[in-house]
């Protein structure tokens, strides 16, 4: 009797020990279907965000030297929103202060046929509005250029419309308005290709981040970036250059900058 009592007892805790075994396993497989759904998800999202394109946060801080009494020295920081469609569109928006009360708001937006080799034929239209508070006045200048790009290359032309006036016009004095047309043009040459994860350039250009100007007030620029391989996604910004002033048949220096920032895949 007390041997059956054992027998009895021992196949209870096999039964109780594989019952515990087979609800282990369940648990462990649901878990792992969980992740294995769960990984179908972030790469199903991955997929569908880069067939959206990508969308950058960039942001930039830098300092101005200019011949302009108005805005002689000064720092600006730059907030901008970018967002790429793959090769077919690309759509740019921003907000740049600075120290002297100058604030500039642009917004632009290309539109591009992609060919073999990474070429790209586009069509740009800029739109840039700034407010210089401390001269009373502000201004609306607008663009619409053709641009070719490739990895060593890229050149926009095309033509610009600027309109000035005051901001506050007192009692005794008169509104004035400025309206002027000109070609814009924008040249850069790069060092490596599109693809490398580093890059140096040179530009000269009447159109560029906050600028829409006439073509005698040209631009040499030079840039740079570099591609953190540890942080995929963030690239690092550099700029500097000088503005001239063509007046009389002569170029004149006209101010220089400088600036440094970074762009993030959000």
């Amino acid at each position: 009797m007390k041997f059956k009592c054992i027998l009895t007892l021992m196949a209870f805790a096999i039964t109780l020990s594989a019952s515990a075994n087979t609800s282990r396993d369940s648990v462990d497989a649901d878990w792992e279907r969980e992740v294995e759904r769960f990984m179908f998800e972030m790469n199903q999202r991955k997929q569908a965000s880069t067939n959206r394109g990508k969308a950058y946060f960039i942001g930039v801080l830098g300092y101005n030297n200019s011949t302009n009494e108005n805005r002689r020295n000064y720092v600006k920081s730059d907030i901008r929103m970018q967002w790429d469609a793959r090769d077919w569109v690309s759509i740019l928006g921003g907000l740049r202060a600075t120290t002297v009360n100058m604030y500039y708001f642009t917004f632009e937006g290309t539109f591009k046929i992609p060919f073999e080799s990474g070429q790209t034929l586009g069509l740009k239209n800029k739109y840039l509005y700034k407010i210089y508070a401390n001269e009373n006045l502000n201004a609306l200048a607008m663009c619409l250029a053709a641009e070719y790009v490739q990895d060593y290359i890229s050149l926009t032309l095309g033509g610009m419309g600027q309109f000035n006036t005051q901001l506050i016009v007192g009692k005794d004095a008169k509104r004035f308005m400025d309206w002027r047309w000109s070609m814009v043009y924008d040249l850069r040459l790069w060092c490596m290709k599109r693809s490398s994860n580093w890059n140096l350039g040179l530009a000269f250009s009447n159109l560029w981040a906050y600028t829409i100007d006439t073509w005698e007030n040209p631009s040499f620029l030079l840039k740079a970036w570099y591609d953190f391989r540890s942080a995929e996604g963030i690239r690092l910004l550099i700029e500097g250059g000088c503005n001239t002033r063509i007046a009389n048949g002569t170029m004149q220096y006209s101010g220089a900058w400088g600036e440094i920032g970074v762009r993030c895949r959000i």
